[in-house]
């Protein structure tokens, strides 16, 4: 056996077995109909690892918009500075409307049922891994942090060591905390960084890894609010 290229393939995989929603995921969140009860929700900073999967070619749609929409590029090369190259643009670009737009929707959707959302932005990267992920955290990076499974997770039992452990434990508690905690009454996820919800007129997100190298970061409209230790201790440099 061996793998299979596009348009052979058909990844991502189907599963069989499940009874497949009956609407469009995003059509109850633009609706506010979803149910009312608290939500965690974010992104990697290279979720952009992961379109190669679906054939994107994250340099050719910059290449399409400088032929098809040259002043929209001009404004959304505002939004990256120091960015440079077609590659390295569409890959934030990318990432971006695909994965981190995602959750600031449903982020607004909570809010406008009264809900809370807990909103994060993962850029950690275990310490032998910095040369191997440059770009930062790929898609589904943040799994054996969040279950706290790094010795027990092929390739990283190899070779993560004590301060990946202890920023491992840190993200896992932040999730126990919201599963066990988390409500309309109880919208702080507390921790080494106190965590606020993103509530109606409070616009929230956690900031960890790479760029939050001194200690975990939650950034309130954009004005940061720096703590001690919690999802950026041991980042990436």
């Amino acid at each position: 056996l061996g793998p299979l290229d596009a348009p052979c393939n058909l990844a991502p995989p189907p599963i069989a077995g499940d009874v497949g929603p009956p609407q469009p995921m995003l059509e109850p969140f633009f609706a506010a109909k979803q149910h009312p009860i608290p939500v965690m929700i974010g992104s990697n900073s290279d979720e952009a690892s992961v379109l190669a999967v679906f054939g994107v070619d994250i340099a050719g749609q910059i290449q399409k918009m400088r032929r098809e929409r040259r002043v929209g590029l001009g404004l959304i090369r505002l939004l990256y500075p120091g960015v440079k190259g077609d590659e390295a643009l569409g890959r934030q670009v990318c990432r971006d409307m695909v994965f981190t737009t995602l959750g600031y929707v449903v982020m607004q959707a909570q809010q406008r049922i009264g809900e809370p959302c807990w909103r994060y932005w993962f850029d950690y990267v275990a310490e032998a891994e910095h040369n191997t992920y440059a770009n930062g955290a790929c898609h589904g990076n943040e799994i054996p942090y969040v279950f706290d499974t790094l010795t027990r997770a092929e390739p990283t039992c190899h070779y993560v060591n004590e301060n990946d452990l202890a920023f491992a434990s840190q993200v896992a508690d932040y999730w126990v905390n919201f599963a066990r905690h988390a409500s309309r009454t109880r919208d702080v996820l507390h921790g080494p960084v106190r965590w606020p919800a993103s509530i109606r007129g409070r616009d929230r997100l956690e900031r960890g890894g790479r760029a939050a190298v001194a200690g975990g970061a939650v950034a309130d409209r954009g004005v940061r609010a720096r703590g001690g230790g919690a999802w950026g201790g041991g980042g990436r440099g």
